[in-house]
């Protein structure tokens, strides 16, 4: 006798569910996903027309930056601020910081760096930025910003969990 679920109605939903589940491995080898470099900074300048954004990133995301990458930034103390104004890299430092050099080099900096640092430089547009005067509202030198920069495009089997870091060691 066989069991309740090898009737014809069953095996055509088994089928259909390994099918969905086939098609949604295959979006997902297809699809790239950006890797993204984050680092903490502050804002070095205030214009009309554009914030100058110094952020440091991490030693180890120092080969992956260039000038002209795509940035977010956010502005953590800009009340009514969206969730990241975009912006742009214009210049990587091609040296590296120590934590110590970074911190006399930057005052602004709330706290020191864990551990060696590549500086960035990013430019946002003023008209991004929320404001009703067009002068950056509550946007001031010294302000913090948190920067994102897209180094690198990965498969969306990298986000599965337990088979992201297989997948990248494949790599």
């Amino acid at each position: 006798e066989l069991p309740r679920y090898a009737t014809l109605p069953w095996a055509w939903l088994w089928l259909a569910g390994g099918l969905l589940l086939a098609l949604c491995a295959g979006l997902l080898w297809a699809a790239d996903v950006p890797v993204y470099a984050t680092g903490a900074g502050f804002v070095a300048q205030m214009e009309q027309d554009e914030a100058t954004i110094v952020a440091l990133f991490p030693a180890e995301t120092a080969p992956q930056l260039a000038a002209g990458q795509a940035a977010r930034v956010d502005l953590p103390g800009v009340a009514g601020r969206p969730a990241g104004v975009s912006g742009a890299v214009v210049a990587v430092e091609p040296h590296l910081l120590s934590p110590a050099a970074a911190q006399a080099r930057f005052p602004l900096l709330a706290t020191a760096p864990d551990g060696p640092v590549a500086v960035v430089h990013l430019t946002l547009d003023a008209a991004a930025l929320p404001t009703t005067d067009g002068t950056g509202g509550d946007l001031w030198r010294g302000s913090r910003a948190e920067a994102r920069v897209a180094i690198d495009m990965q498969s969306g089997m990298a986000l599965l969990p337990g088979l992201g870091r297989l997948w990248t060691e494949g790599r």
